[in-house]
């Protein structure tokens, strides 16, 4: 072989690689695991496993428990850089809950937030609301994998 067949060669593995690499960011999972409570009152705790930059949604609506019946629409993506060692990750977060048969925004979020670390947000009663409903919401963040069990 001479030189020219090497460097064809080199430049083709180095391309092959960074598609390589950008084709395992671009698939990165990350699962979140949630904890809901209603004025204090533990509703959910689901996990979903999301892949980076997509929107998943979890619900629960029981027709037995209507009250606990609760929508998340929510997207992980990574941030470039880190704290210390740990990788930042910001979340888009809708969360909803139903009125009259209908699910209605509560509120809507966009944090970022340290992978492992808890995220605490908050979801008060709104101005009017004849019942108070004020919904706490913890996030645990991690790296996802396939297969992992779906939200219950």
């Amino acid at each position: 072989m001479n030189i020219r067949s090497f460097l064809t060669a080199g430049v083709l593995l180095l391309s092959l690689s960074g598609f390589a690499q950008a084709a395992e960011k671009s698939a990165a999972l990350y699962r979140l695991d949630l904890v809901i409570s209603r004025n204090g009152e533990l509703i959910g705790k689901p996990a979903i496993v999301v892949e980076a930059g997509a929107q998943a949604e979890v619900s629960v609506d029981d027709a037995k428990k209507p009250a606990d019946a609760f929508r998340i629409l929510v997207t992980a993506s990574p941030v470039d850089g880190t704290v210390g060692d740990k990788e930042s990750l910001k979340i888009d977060l809708g969360f909803f809950d139903k009125a009259d048969g209908k699910w209605v925004e509560r509120a809507a979020h966009s944090v970022t937030t340290v992978l492992g670390e808890p995220l605490s947000l908050a979801f008060p009663s709104k101005p009017g609301e004849t019942a108070e409903k004020n919904y706490d919401l913890v996030v645990l963040t991690s790296h996802g994998k396939p297969g992992a069990p779906a939200a219950k």
